[in-house]
């Protein structure tokens, strides 16, 4: 057995003595975990306590038994019994004391725990994504503060963080599902976790780097493709906008929020903390910050003149300061289970908001128009929707006079009285 087997000991219920060599044990006890010795002489059993886990190494402590057993060889009870509790009863000196204080504080230097904690208040400073600290928080600080950054190898994170993080029960979450997405991104901070350890502490263990994704389709599962709800006939499409611009029970801030998503099609998230600042009235166009989007992006949305009525609307019912969509009384825009739930009446639940974005793509494409200008409009990564590496090197244009005119053309797809579509 070795000491990360020992460490990872847990107390089920009751003191137990397990066996870790010859002579030695380790007692398992509800606050601790301690050396013990454990000899037999004419038929009876002489124990003892060699110390704490956390104060005597694995290898003192076989050392110590072997010091013992050699002294009380060819001794009988009685003796060796009087002799294992004066070997054992011996104070430390002071000397003593101080130097395993300081093993253990160059011990704990590499704990784990102790960079992890040093790493995200390096992140707050940075002022890094709130997720990635979050999820450094709730995830890899308490399933491997115990190991050694120096020794932890990548089937340790394997079996004490991508197999455990579906136990972690997080206070204030809302729902219960796959954590294989979560293991991916716990994947990448960890390896900047590491490569911060070799820049700022001299550290050149990365076990991240003998990952492989394919892993987490073994833990997790393969993955299944789920659809989002979404209305991509565009005459029920109509239907459901103009039944939400006639909704007379739903506030008229949650109403111009859904209104603005449907006729951009921006997520909802990046919608909802829309500021007036951003706003650019001589170019008329929105310029949203990298930090409000998920691609991390800064993204330039053009306004069509029903956009910018929109805004001008809220400015009178909010005073036109902080963010766009909020309401009068809270100072925050309505939540997503709001919008959902308003969605799906008008919908008969067979709408989401995030499937507007579908709906414009599926639409829009089936219109002609350039696929380009659509996956700029979802602020898509051309990269990905390529599979051409060097578009998003070389590329420069942001569409966002061809985005103003595929927004005018989807506008006047979902308002217009009749509509014939011209592939039939």
């Amino acid at each position: 057995m070795t000491i990360r087997d020992i460490r990872k000991l847990q107390w089920d219920g009751k003191n137990e003595f397990i066996k870790v060599a010859e002579n030695l044990h380790v007692e398992v006890t509800k606050n601790k975990k301690v050396f013990k010795v454990l000899f037999k002489k004419q038929g009876k059993q002489i124990k003892g306590t060699l110390g704490d886990v956390n104060n005597i190494t694995l290898t003192e402590a076989k050392q110590k038994v072997l010091t013992l057993r050699g002294k009380i060889q060819n001794k009988n009870f009685e003796e060796a019994r009087e002799i294992i509790r004066s070997e054992l009863a011996k104070r430390q000196s002071k000397k003593d004391k101080e130097a395993r204080k300081q093993k253990e504080l160059k011990e704990n230097k590499y704990k784990m725990k102790t960079l992890l904690e040093t790493y995200i208040k390096h992140l707050e400073e940075t002022k890094a994504d709130a997720k990635k600290i979050s999820r450094t928080k709730n995830y890899i600080l308490p399933l491997l503060k115990d190991y050694d950054v120096r020794t932890v190898t990548h089937t340790d994170i394997i079996n004490s963080l991508f197999k455990k993080i579906q136990d972690v029960k997080l206070e204030n979450a809302t729902r219960s599902r796959n954590k294989k997405e979560t293991a991916r991104k716990l994947k990448y901070i960890l390896n900047d976790f590491f490569k911060y350890c070799m820049l700022y502490h001299n550290i050149h263990n990365n076990p991240v780097i003998l990952i492989d994704n394919r892993v987490f389709d073994d833990i997790y599962g393969e993955d299944k493709v789920e659809h989002i709800k979404a209305v991509t006939d565009i005459n029920k499409l109509r239907e459901i906008y103009h039944g939400l611009l006639n909704d007379t029970n739903a506030r008229k801030c949650t109403i111009k929020l859904i209104q603005f998503i449907f006729l951009t099609a921006l997520r909802f998230g990046s919608a909802t903390k829309l500021k007036y600042e951003y706003v650019d009235d001589s170019e008329k166009v929105i310029r949203i910050p990298s930090k409000i989007m998920k691609a991390r992006k800064d993204f330039v949305l053009p306004l069509t003149n029903t956009l910018l009525d929109i805004i001008e609307e809220m400015k009178k019912c909010n005073g036109g300061e902080g963010y766009i969509f909020a309401c009068r009384d809270t100072g925050q825009p309505s939540s997503n289970t709001t919008i959902n739930k308003l969605l799906k009446r008008l919908s008969d639940n067979q709408m989401t908001i995030h499937g507007t974005r579908s709906a414009l793509e599926t639409i829009m494409l089936e219109q002609g128009v350039n696929f380009l200008y659509v996956s700029s409009q979802l602020a898509h990564s051309l990269k990905r929707v390529t599979g051409i590496g060097e578009i998003e090197t070389y590329n420069r244009s942001e569409f966002v006079e061809q985005r103003r005119e595929l927004l005018r053309k989807w506008e006047k797809l979902l308002t217009a009285e009749n509509f014939e579509n011209p592939s039939n």
